[in-house]
């Protein structure tokens, strides 16, 4: 037990994927029922993957090698932690606990890079839980090998060039030979393609023979520059720097245009190629023969007959004589669900076509519908059916269409979605209309050739406006609905279908506010709201404003003299003869403030006069201290006047007013600076 401890009074070591105690084995007190030690079996190295190994017959390993082994414990959990101890050979007094790892299969990476190469090593493994250390497992040997192998040759006969126009072609393999330049030390090479990523998983190839070679077949998928990354392995894990091998692609591989006219129907391909020593081109189904067809051009066609339905792979190849080019895989969908063409722009009340072409043999009929009841159209002996429909008003539709066989069979059905113009105008408001108040009507269409509109509004004469997408004013006259109807003017003078939509007119009544300098009110000057009946019956209004003062007036108007500047709203409605309330009517207003703003005053500096009611301030009539009134002139355009003043040192009072175009003076302000 004591050697036990002493073992584990240990530095942290890296271990990747494993949790390294820290100092010293630490079993948890849950548990306690653990009787039997845990053991070690199947030792051995990783990455390459070696065996434990004799003393006289062992691995070679080097830099960060991963130790590992299988742990069998029949205790319950936690897992057994197990520690890793190395040694030279021949010295077990040396040996060195280097890291731990929990779990069942314990791994530890361990640096050997201190060692000098040749040096043997043992190594052990022992697990321990809470039951206490287990023993030893096998004792295994390694020879440190800390030198990487030469880096790798690299060739092709075929890709041999990095410079355009380059050789081969997109889908034309070459063989690249990786030559380990008579090295012995190379167990295999590691190799990544292009954009491949150069990591876990890359290809591994071994040489034919120690010192040998390796070959491997490429096949670039596209033309252009790609590359060949390559490393060597030796027996230790060791890896060689990266060679990159670069090469140029011709672009001598074909490219497609297939017309696909459906199942056991004449089909069609369209083959081209940019090298003008292509000769002839190849084309297969799914793997099936391939058909030859001569270039002319760097051009060919051909056909094909698809006798299923489902997903189809068509190889193409192009040939220089008798050699390949290039190659490329098409992926296509073969179906038998008619063709439907037609639906472009259809203008509802306008009859359109939609033409079906069948895509199978044997067609009779062809079944649609509009998302309505299903009808049916016999189909000609070339296949095809013509189908007049008029579309009964504008939006989405979809016309669902299958072909029928002689027995009855019906395709998979073919959908094409599409939207009606409607003939008729669109015509709408976006605010709520307010009596007397002017309202703004949006006209807009689609159909082609619109030049304008013609309208009327609750029977007024009618009027004309410019444009296919516009808008125009109407004022309502009385609460309650008042038509408004349109129609498009085109090019030749016809007129589109009519639009009509009511415009609805609360029975609030209408509010208009006067103040002292226009339509905003001022604070601690009256303001007038102007009411005006929604219906001929009103004999009064109650009203209520934000600051909670309320009433009723008999006549239009309601007087009322804000004290504070900001925002206020009146809520009004109008009283009938027989005590009823009309809707109420919400009034939003601004209260400005009359008093003169005061900046930018500095010692023999100067003031500035501002505020709100510039373009109605005549003058500013001011004092300092205890000094006699001046009055400065308001800038002429509105904005703000600057007055220079020299200032006695200490504190001072600025008295000011403004004087307004109506001769009204605004309150005394002291402003203490």
């Amino acid at each position: 037990m004591d050697r036990w401890r002493s073992m584990l009074r240990y530095a942290t070591v890296a271990a990747l994927g494993t949790t390294a105690l820290v100092a010293g084995f630490a079993p948890p007190a849950q548990a306690a029922s653990a009787t039997t030690p845990p053991t070690v079996t199947d030792e051995g190295l990783l990455n390459p993957d070696r065996p434990c190994g004799t003393q006289a017959d062992h691995p070679s390993a080097g830099q960060f090698t991963m130790f590992t082994a299988h742990t069998v414990d029949t205790n319950p959990p936690p897992s057994p932690t197990t520690s890793f101890a190395i040694w030279p050979d021949g010295h077990p007094d040396q040996r060195t606990v280097v890291g731990s790892s929990v779990g069942a299969t314990p791994r530890l990476q361990v640096d050997l890079r201190g060692y000098a190469d040749g040096t043997v090593l043992a190594w052990t493994a022992q697990a321990g839980d809470a039951s206490g250390p287990g023993p030893d497992g096998a004792v295994c040997y390694l020879t440190v090998d800390n030198t990487a192998p030469p880096t790798p040759l690299v060739s092709s006969k075929k890709y041999a060039t990095a410079d355009y126009p380059g050789t081969g072609g997109a889908g034309v393999p070459g063989t690249f030979v990786f030559d380990t330049g008579g090295s012995r030390d190379v167990t295999s090479f590691e190799y990544s393609v292009n954009s491949m990523p150069r990591s876990a998983g890359n290809p591994v190839v071994a040489p034919n023979h120690p010192g040998g070679r390796a070959k491997v077949s490429i096949t670039p998928s596209s033309w252009g520059p790609e590359y060949v990354e390559v490393r060597s392995l030796d027996a230790a894990g060791n890896a060689s720097d990266w060679t990159k091998y670069t090469f140029y692609v011709r672009n001598s591989a074909p490219f497609a245009t297939i017309d696909v006219a459906g199942i056991g129907l004449n089909s069609h391909i369209s083959l081209q190629a940019v090298s003008t020593d292509v000769t002839s081109f190849g084309y297969a189904v799914d793997g099936g023969p391939e058909t030859r067809v001569p270039a002319a051009g760097q051009k060919a066609t051909g056909d094909l007959v698809f006798t299923s339905a489902g997903t189809k792979a068509i190889v193409e190849h192009s040939y220089a004589g008798k050699k390949l080019a290039g190659a490329h895989t098409d992926q296509i969908v073969v179906t038998d669900a008619p063709g439907v063409s037609g639906g472009a722009d259809p203008i509802s009340g306008r009859p359109d076509t939609f033409t079906l072409t069948a895509r199978s043999v044997g067609v009779v009929a062809f079944k649609y519908d509009f998302g309505g009841d299903q009808q049916q159209i016999t189909a000609g002996a070339d296949g095809s059916a013509t189908l007049s429909w008029t579309p009964p008003a504008g939006g989405t539709y979809t016309i669902m269409v299958t072909s029928v066989d002689p027995a009855g069979h019906e395709s998979a059905a073919a959908q094409q979605t599409f939207y009606v113009i409607d003939a008729h105008p669109s015509v709408g408001i976006n605010d709520t209309p307010v009596l007397g108040q002017p309202i703004e009507v949006f006209l807009w269409t689609d159909v082609p050739g619109v030049t304008g509109f013609v309208y009327t509004f609750d029977g007024g004469a009618q009027q004309s406006v410019d444009g296919s997408n516009t808008a125009v004013d109407v004022v309502p006259g009385h609460a309650g609905d008042s038509p408004f109807t349109a129609q498009g003017v085109l090019a030749d003078g016809t007129l589109t279908p009519p639009t009509t939509i009511q415009i609805s007119v609360p029975d609030a009544p209408g509010v208009a506010l006067t103040g002292p300098y226009g339509n905003d009110a001022v604070a601690g000057r009256p303001a007038t709201f102007t009411l005006s009946p929604a219906t001929p019956d009103v004999v009064g209004y109650r009203y209520t404003l934000a600051d909670g003062t309320s009433g009723t007036v008999d006549g239009a108007t309601i007087t009322y003299t804000p004290s504070d500047p900001g925002y206020g709203a009146l809520t009004v409605r109008g009283v009938h003869r027989d005590g009823s309330l009309s809707a109420s009517a919400e009034f939003d207003y601004t209260v400005l403030d009359p008093q003169v703003d005061t900046w930018g005053i500095y010692e023999n500096g100067w003031f500035t006069f501002s505020g709100q009611l510039m373009d109605v301030t005549v003058s500013y009539l001011w004092h300092v201290n205890d000094g006699a009134v001046q009055e400065t002139p308001a800038d002429p355009d509105g904005n703000a006047t600057f007055v220079q003043y020299a200032a006695p040192n200490g504190e001072n009072h600025l008295y000011i007013q403004r004087v307004f175009t109506d001769g009204a003076v605004s309150p005394l302000q002291d402003v203490t600076f």
